[in-house]
C-alpha cells in the first residue's frame, strides 16, 4: 500500500498486491482493485478459481458449481484442471456421489496421478455407491502412502475408519474389528487438549 500511494501506476507492485489480496481470502477488495487497474488480463484465472473456493466455504453450492463449470471449460490449463478437481469435491459435499464418479471417470481418460483427498473422494464414492471392493482398493493404497508420506496423506484414524466401514459392508466382521483394535492400540484413551489429559472422543467412539 506504500508502495502504491508513491507509485500508483506501477503494475508489478498492483499485481502483487491483488495476488496477496487473493491468497488471504480477500476477494471483494482484490476485485475493485483488478477493476481499478484495469488488470482483468493478469488475475481473472487465479481470481476465478479462489472465488470458486470460497462459494464451497460459504455452502453456496449453485454458485459454486456455476463458476466451477464455466472454469472447467477455461484456455488456461491450470484453471481448467483445478475447476475440475473443485468439482469434484463439491460434489463430493453435497452427497451427489454419481456425479463424483462421473468426474472422476472423465479425469482418468486425461491423467492418472491425483492428490489424495480426490482419490479419497472417489473411495468415499464407491463405498455409497455399494462398491466396498474398489473403494477398500483406493484406500488400501492411501493407507500405504501415508506411511511414507504421513504429513501429505490423511490422518490415519480417517482412513482405518474407512477400511472399518468397507469391512462391514462387506460382512467381513472379524477383519473389521481388527481395525477397530489397531485403532485403539495407538489412539489410547487420553489426549492432551491446551495442557491438559482429556477423554479420546475418537477412542470413546470405537468402544
Amino acid at each position: 500500500q506504500e508502495i502504491l500511494r508513491e507509485r500508483p501506476k506501477w503494475k508489478y507492485i498492483q499485481v502483487q498486491y491483488v495476488h496477496l489480496l487473493i491468497d488471504l481470502g480477500a476477494l471483494t477488495p482484490a476485485q475493485k482493485l483488478i477493476e481499478k487497474y484495469s488488470l482483468q488480463e493478469d488475475l481473472d484465472q487465479r481470481f476465478y478459481g479462489n472465488q470458486a473456493v470460497k462459494y464451497i466455504k460459504w455452502n453456496d453450492s449453485e454458485e459454486a458449481e456455476k463458476l466451477l463449470l464455466k472454469n472447467s471449460h477455461s484456455q488456461d490449463s491450470m484453471l481448467k484442471q483445478r475447476a475440475k478437481f473443485d468439482l469434484i469435491m463439491l460434489y463430493r459435499k453435497k452427497s451427489l456421489m454419481n456425479k463424483v464418479l462421473q468426474e472422476k471417470q472423465l479425469l482418468d481418460e486425461l491423467d492418472k496421478e491425483f492428490p489424495f483427498w480426490l482419490q479419497e473422494a472417489e473411495a468415499d464414492a464407491l463405498v455409497a455407491s455399494k462398491k466396498p471392493e474398489d473403494a477398500l482398493l483406493i484406500y488400501r493404497e492411501l493407507e500405504s502412502k501415508h506411511q511414507l508420506y504421513a504429513k501429505d496423506y490423511p490422518q490415519s484414524f480417517n482412513l482405518q475408519m474407512s477400511i472399518f466401514a468397507c469391512f462391514i459392508d462387506m460382512e467381513h466382521f472379524e477383519e473389521a474389528f481388527g481395525v477397530l483394535e489397531d485403532i485403539n492400540s495407538y489412539i489410547g484413551g487420553l489426549r492432551e487438549e491446551r495442557g491438559l489429559l482429556v477423554n479420546n472422543y475418537h477412542w470413546v467412539s470405537i468402544r
